[in-house]
């Protein structure tokens, strides 16, 4: 992979750590039809609201309120303040320019390099399932400032996952954005990893095994719109046909391991991309998205792609489900990781 390559395309997917009080009311324009599950005891309404306007969008980033960590992993003082930042404007303590890209199929903002030139290349910068998805401006601030030769000529999008105004099964949020409806999957995988499946092996049975009850239509609509633009960076990798050099799943997991399976099967999964790194990436004291998870679904997806990819795991030593927002160790661990991709 050549960082002066101007079609170098490159996917992180953050996976949730942060979310606040408060936030901008829910769009009202350009929702998409929504038909998960196929079948409702009763009317299923339209749930997803793709895009916030532009006004939205500006007043997000620039009145950003306190972060909260929900993990409880953070002591206060370790939890930076928060980032506002202005359409036009430069990221905090960065050379980077602000541009707010409203529509489709970006519908967040893209950081701008300081170069004249072309940009060497572009970050697709996934976040996770978030109340508030600008509280990323903190991230991504940290991101940058650990290393600021990497993406001195990069650009990084930013894109926000449509809102879900109606959950399948009670989160711990009460609107999120999100690329997909999770929540279903997560309220009985999740606890019987942390509880049941202690090894790699049972929890990679489990996934591959268990009737699979995940929102295919959302992923395919996320997707698609990231194709021309933890979880949803592992299915793009997978699905897309865009031309992307490598993929970065921080703390994520295979959100749909049967339909995965069956793309393989078929070989559409190799026809689908071409070869490049998938690295799947967690933090060793992470509670929310446990390690082992996070290394099943590599394996899951090692399977899939066959010869048609490159997939690595590594587990960060010491970082937490939110201690990689934040300036210090953590962020410079994760721009480590890009490094190897960008080199």
């Amino acid at each position: 992979m050549a960082a002066t390559s101007p079609s170098l395309l490159m996917l992180l997917l953050l996976a949730t750590a942060l979310c606040g009080g408060g936030g901008v009311a829910p769009a009202a324009a350009t929702p998409e039809a929504y038909v998960f599950p196929p079948a409702a005891p009763s009317a299923y309404p339209m749930e997803r609201v793709a895009f916030l306007t532009r006004r939205q969008l500006a007043a997000a980033l620039a009145n950003d309120t306190p972060t909260v960590d929900p993990t409880g992993t953070l002591r206060p003082e370790e939890i930076p303040p928060p980032t506002p930042v202005t359409c036009g404007g430069t990221l905090p303590a960065t050379a980077h320019r602000v541009v707010c890209a409203a529509s489709p199929p970006v519908g967040g903002w893209v950081l701008e390099p300081p170069t004249r030139r072309r940009p060497a290349g572009t970050l697709v910068l996934l976040h996770g399932y978030v109340n508030d998805p600008q509280r990323y401006t903190t991230a991504v601030g940290a991101l940058l400032r650990s290393a600021p030769d990497l993406f001195r000529s990069l650009r990084v999008v930013v894109p926000f996952a449509p809102r879900y105004t109606k959950q399948l099964e009670p989160g711990f949020l009460s609107d999120p954005h999100s690329w997909f409806d999770g929540n279903a999957l997560a309220a009985k995988l999740f606890p019987e990893v942390a509880t049941n499946l202690t090894t790699v092996e049972a929890v990679e049975a489990r996934m591959e095994g268990a009737p699979e009850d995940a929102d295919r239509l959302g992923l395919f609509l996320s997707t698609r719109r990231i194709d021309i633009g933890g979880a949803m960076a592992a299915h793009v990798a997978l699905v897309s046909t865009a031309p992307i050099d490598g993929v970065v799943v921080l703390q994520g997991f295979v959100p749909a391991p049967r339909s995965m399976a069956r793309l393989a099967a078929a070989g559409a999964v190799s026809r689908a991309r071409r070869a490049y790194t998938l690295s799947f990436v967690a933090g060793s004291a992470d509670t929310v998205v446990l390690p082992v998870l996070v290394e099943a679904s590599s394996r899951i997806v090692r399977r899939a792609l066959r010869k048609a990819g490159r997939v690595t795991y590594e587990s960060l030593r010491g970082v937490t489900h939110s201690s990689f927002f934040f300036p210090g160790a953590d962020a410079s661990a994760v721009a480590g990781v890009l490094r190897r991709h960008f080199a």
